[in-house]
């Protein structure tokens, strides 16, 4: 199955989590030294930089955009920054901040400067670690990959590029056949 079939069919079922080792697949190349485009509003530089390596090794590039093309990292740094209370906030940044000591731990530097399959290996233990938590509240990689999937669907790119888009929709049809639908589509 390719990217962009893997993508129309997450969009339709969001709740299911796509396994790091899939996502590893996807992954081709190796990185240039981690710049940002963008200036954070609510995290560090180095906070970012980790968010948009993270959201890209969720949604690398391929044929359609990856994450940080489309502004996840953005939409995810003005969603925490604005909308979440402060305890949220500290816990998200504590989270992160575990990834990055994790990736000090195992690799010697932070996540945002390892290399593809590193970052890899510790996506999959984000993944494990999810699959296994028993405390309460939400693991920091389902958390992680809501907010990824929440800024990358609702973005204007991947609306137009990727979804089935009219911006002047024709006529109203009540009762289409189903099997007449091809793409999710886009509001």
């Amino acid at each position: 199955m390719d990217r962009r079939t893997a993508i129309k069919r997450t969009s339709l079922i969001m709740g299911t989590a796509l396994s790091a080792g899939t996502m590893a697949g996807l992954v081709a190349g190796c990185k240039a030294e981690k710049k940002l485009d963008w200036e954070p509003a609510f995290f560090s530089p180095d906070e970012a930089k980790t968010i948009s390596s993270l959201t890209d090794t969720i949604l690398p590039k391929t044929e359609t955009p990856g994450a940080s093309e489309v502004g996840v990292p953005e939409f995810i740094d003005d969603l925490i920054g604005n909308f979440w209370n402060e305890n949220d906030q500290s816990g998200f940044k504590s989270k992160l901040a575990n990834v990055n000591q994790l990736s000090e731990e195992k690799f010697g530097d932070s996540y945002f400067n390892l290399t593809g399959d590193e970052q890899n290996q510790i996506m999959d233990q984000l993944v494990d670690e999810a699959t296994n938590h028993s405390d309460s509240g939400k693991p920091f990689f389902r958390e992680l990959k809501e907010l990824t999937y929440s800024g990358y669907f609702s973005s204007e790119i991947i609306g137009e590029q990727v979804l089935a888009y009219d911006p002047v929709p024709g006529t109203y049809i009540g009762d289409l056949p189903i099997d007449e639908v091809d793409n999710a589509w886009s509001l």
